[in-house]
């Protein structure tokens, strides 16, 4: 079926990646079978979320790396951040 295939692909492209960073302010059912893929293969994982929002506690079986932000310039400059500390 093509939505398998699709799957696979992302998948893929998961467990091929140094890092996954997940959008955590609106929860999502769909995003959390990446977030497996991406634990099983032990990619490290940060959830980045709007100061205002309480996030899924479930996200905390898969992470304990959270950063939290006000506004798309914060969130810029904290990912910035991010990656440069990942990259040393």
């Amino acid at each position: 079926m093509p939505h398998e295939k699709q799957f696979l692909n992302i998948k893929s492209v998961i467990e091929e990646s140094d890092l996954v960073i997940v959008e955590a302010t609106y929860p999502s059912t769909g995003q959390g079978i990446e977030l497996v893929w991406a634990y099983e293969a032990k990619i490290p994982i940060i959830c980045v979320y709007k100061i205002t929002t309480k996030i899924s506690d479930s996200l905390r079986i898969v992470t304990d790396k959270f950063t939290e932000y006000e506004n798309t310039e914060d969130l810029l400059r904290k990912l910035a951040i991010i990656l440069i500390k990942f990259k040393e």
